[in-house]
C-alpha cells in the first residue's frame, strides 16, 4: 500500500487500483475495490491503518464494471458499510441489465484481451445505495461520509462513472474516466509506464462524452492524479499534461461506440449501435489453416 496524498492511499494490484481515503475523524473510505480475490489484499490495507484507528464507514464505485467491483460485496458485509454508486449504475450493479458489451475491433492489447471476457450483470448485495444527489446533479458532496470531498459525474467509460475531487490539495481520483498507462498498447499494458492516455478502451461506450469528462477534469486542475489503471501521477507537470490530453483527445481509429454511443438510461441498455465484424478471428482461423497446409505439403515432399 503507497500514500499518494495527505489521508490517500492506494492499494496497487498487478492490473487495477484500489484507495483508501482517510478521514479526521479516524475513518476511511474505500474507493472501488478490485477484481474479484481482492477482498484479503484490501483487507490487509484496512489492518494496517486501523492501527491507528481508521474505521471503514462507506464504500464509493467509480463505476460498476468487474475490475472496479470485485470485492465489494464481501467487504460490505464484513464491516455493514454502504456501498454507494451514481444511480446510473445501479441497474448493473442489481442484475437487473448488462452493459453494452465490450467492442475488441478497437484493437490493442485491451481490445484483444476483451474477446475472453464477458460483462455480466451482477448483484453485489443489500448494501447499495445511489449516491447522494445524483439522479439530478453533476457534482456533489458526501459530507457523511467524505466532507473534504466531491464527486464529478464524468461519464463515457461507464454510464454513470464519477471521479472524486479535493480541492485543498487538488488531488483527483478519476476511476477509469482515464489512465496513467496506455492500456491500448501490449507492452504498457503489462509494464505500466507512465503515460496519461484515454480510459480502457473497448468498455468505453460513448466516446463524446468520454472526451467531455476528461476536458472537465482538465479544469479541475489536479495536482495528483490517481486513476484504476496506472501509477499515481504526482508531480508539478500533473496539471499540464492532463490538459494537453484533454486538447487532443486520442479517439480510437475504429470501434463500435466511436459513432453512434450506446443508448442507456436509468433501467440499463435501451439500444445499441450495429455490431462490427471482427476480422480478427477470421484471420487466425485462416492463418492456422495455411500453417496446417504448410506441414502437409512439407511432410508430403519429405516422404
Amino acid at each position: 500500500m503507497r500514500r499518494v496524498a495527505e489521508g490517500v492511499w492506494c492499494i496497487e494490484g498487478s492490473y487495477v487500483n484500489s484507495y483508501i481515503l482517510q478521514t479526521a475523524l479516524n475513518t476511511c473510505v474505500l474507493i472501488d475495490c478490485g477484481l474479484p480475490g481482492s477482498h484479503g489484499r484490501i483487507r490487509a490495507g484496512i489492518r494496517e491503518l486501523r492501527d491507528g484507528g481508521c474505521t471503514p464507514t462507506a464504500i464509493i464505485l467509480t463505476h460498476g464494471h468487474r475490475d472496479h467491483v470485485g470485492a465489494a460485496r464481501e467487504l460490505s458485509e464484513e464491516y455493514d458499510v454502504p456501498i454507494y454508486a451514481h444511480f446510473l449504475e445501479l441497474p448493473y450493479l442489481d442484475g437487473r441489465s448488462q452493459y453494452p458489451p465490450a467492442d475488441p475491433t478497437v484493437g490493442g492489447f485491451d481490445g484483444f484481451v476483451s474477446r475472453f471476457l464477458t460483462v455480466q450483470p451482477r448483484r453485489i448485495g443489500a448494501h447499495l445505495q445511489m449516491l447522494p444527489g445524483s439522479d439530478h446533479e453533476v457534482e456533489g458532496a458526501i459530507p457523511e461520509h467524505l466532507p473534504e470531498w466531491r464527486w464529478v459525474f464524468t461519464p463515457g467509460h461507464s454510464p454513470g462513472h464519477i471521479s472524486l475531487f479535493r480541492q485543498r490539495d487538488r488531488t483527483l481520483l478519476a476511476g477509469d474516466a482515464l489512465a496513467t498507462t496506455c492500456m491500448d498498447s501490449w507492452t504498457h499494458g503489462i509494464l505500466r509506464p507512465r503515460r496519461l492516455w484515454r480510459g480502457g478502451t473497448p468498455l468505453t461506450c460513448d466516446w463524446v462524452a468520454a472526451r467531455h469528462s476528461v476536458r472537465l477534469l482538465a479544469r479541475l486542475q489536479p495536482h495528483a492524479i490517481c486513476c484504476g489503471h496506472g501509477r499515481p501521477i504526482l508531480d508539478a507537470h500533473a496539471a499540464s499534461e492532463l490538459g494537453c490530453l484533454a486538447e487532443a483527445f486520442p479517439l480510437p481509429p475504429r470501434g463500435r461506440y466511436l459513432r453512434c454511443a450506446a443508448d442507456t438510461n436509468e433501467f440499463g441498455v435501451a439500444n445499441l449501435p450495429d455490431k462490427p465484424f471482427d476480422y480478427l478471428p477470421l484471420a487466425l482461423i485462416g492463418s492456422a489453416v495455411a500453417v496446417m497446409t504448410g506441414c502437409l505439403t512439407l511432410s508430403k515432399r519429405s516422404s
